[in-house]
């Protein structure tokens, strides 16, 4: 009798999946960066503003990586330089965020001044694409997760015989 198990997922399929759907994501983050963050006024731009430490683009300094767990990937992490952040929050620089908004002021001296107009506004740079991506994702996991209940199923079954006694 010939084999019926359709071909399930295995770990390394998993962790290669998951690897390639950060892959496009982390490459929109980028072009995000060099595009949605260009400062106006006097050429500005924020994914050319280089971090002290690293002397990258913010563009540059985006990366991805899989962590693992027991050998199968559970995490997806995005690293990105510091200024990312006060981009995505539209801080910085006399600006800081108050509420669900920008104002003027400083953390320091917990004042907040309101004196003169708010030119930041936050740029979503990276939540927008792994919102966008996240039901790919999630495809992936539970290709991959019931593919191996089933697979636990299909042990237990094999090992389950059922043999009829025959009386004499």
């Amino acid at each position: 009798m010939a084999d019926s198990t359709p071909p399930l997922m295995t770990e390394e399929q998993f962790n290669a999946s998951v690897r390639k759907w950060a892959i496009p994501i982390r490459n929109k983050m980028v072009m995000n960066a060099q595009n949605k963050t260009k400062g106006k006024g006097k050429g500005t731009s924020y994914s050319n503003i280089k971090t002290q430490t690293l002397e990258v683009p913010l563009s540059g300094s985006i990366r991805s990586s899989v962590l693992k767990k027991y050998g199968t990937a559970s995490r997806v992490r995005f690293s990105f330089a510091r200024q990312g952040v006060y981009i995505h929050y539209g801080v910085g620089r006399g600006y800081i965020r108050s509420g669900n908004g920008v104002t003027r002021g400083s953390k320091n001296d917990k004042s907040v001044k309101t004196s003169g107009p708010i030119n930041r506004k936050p740029v979503d740079w990276f939540d927008v694409e792994i919102k966008n991506g996240i039901n790919a994702l999630a495809d992936i996991v539970q290709e991959y997760y019931g593919d191996d209940t089933m697979r636990e199923i299909l042990e237990q079954y094999d090992k389950a015989l059922i043999e009829k006694k025959i009386k004499k």
